[in-house]
């Protein structure tokens, strides 16, 4: 039961992100998303933008990814513990997360309970923010050459774009990116933890 348990933990749906002309669904390792996610496989673009994501629907009513919502784009792996603290009413836990970033701006990710690995485009303040849980359980690796870029769940689908160099997203984090130029505006912790020792005897 503990193996079966450790297994269904790592299911949890799949995504590459990226604004490569490449074709990903003819990318060689797209197959590893497919066994992360098997509920349904989605390919949208939004302009020179393609992602892919493959779910396995866990909270509230099947939600394919992506979804866009009011200039906003969200992918998302994970699952958001306290997405009905945002409204009883929402379809499930993704649109949490637009709730959270409606009423909080950049800081977001610091109202969400949960594990996961965000993709959340801003199409009319043109930023990307890519945010990750407190601890890095749910992967998110990234690359960018230039002002090209790629994010996905694993390493080998950025290779297979020709990206060298993905590097895992730390945990407790929340970057922002600007789509002009891909530099990075802002980086913040999703947790201040408080280390220091309070006891004075």
């Amino acid at each position: 039961m503990d193996k079966l348990y450790t297994a269904w933990r790592f299911l949890v749906c799949g995504f590459i992100v990226t604004n490569s002309r490449e074709n990903l669904e003819n990318i060689p390792h797209l197959h590893r998303l497919q066994k992360r996610g098997p509920d349904h496989c989605n390919l949208v673009k939004f302009g020179n933008i393609q992602i892919i994501h493959t779910l396995l629907s866990l909270t509230g009513d099947k939600t394919i990814q992506p979804v866009e919502e009011d200039g906003l784009v969200c992918v998302f792996n994970g699952e958001i513990y306290n997405y009905k603290n945002f409204g009883n009413n929402l379809k499930s836990d993704l649109y949490s997360i637009f709730e959270s970033y409606k009423a909080n701006g950049d800081n977001f990710a610091k109202s969400l309970d949960g594990e996961f690995a965000i993709v959340l485009f801003d199409m009319k303040k043109n930023v990307l923010h890519l945010s990750t849980d407190v601890f890095g359980i749910k992967p998110m690796y990234f690359a960018k050459n230039g002002k090209n870029f790629a994010i996905a769940s694993y390493p080998s689908l950025i290779r297979d774009l020709g990206f060298s160099n993905p590097r895992r997203m730390a945990p407790n984090r929340t970057v922002k990116l600007s789509l002009d130029d891909m530099s990075q505006v802002s980086e913040m912790s999703v947790y201040d933890f408080d280390l220091k020792q309070h006891k004075d005897s």
